[in-house]
């Protein structure tokens, strides 16, 4: 034994950006097209799906 306590405690990623579910601002379906987002800053934007593509990038421009 060597007197040394295991470590209890880990620190907490975020999930990668592939396993979060993005939503179609739209029709609620799942989204793959993102606008307005920043990994960075923590700007989640706002999300489409293929049909509802340019009617949610019209409403960030």
């Amino acid at each position: 034994m060597t007197g040394f306590a295991p470590q209890t405690t880990k620190a907490k990623a975020a999930p990668p950006a592939a396993l979060i579910a993005h939503i179609c601002r739209v029709c609620g379906g799942p989204a793959s097209f993102g606008f307005g987002v920043s990994v960075r800053t923590g700007r989640e934007g706002r999300w489409s799906c293929l049909p509802h593509r340019t009617e949610v990038e019209r409403m960030v421009s």
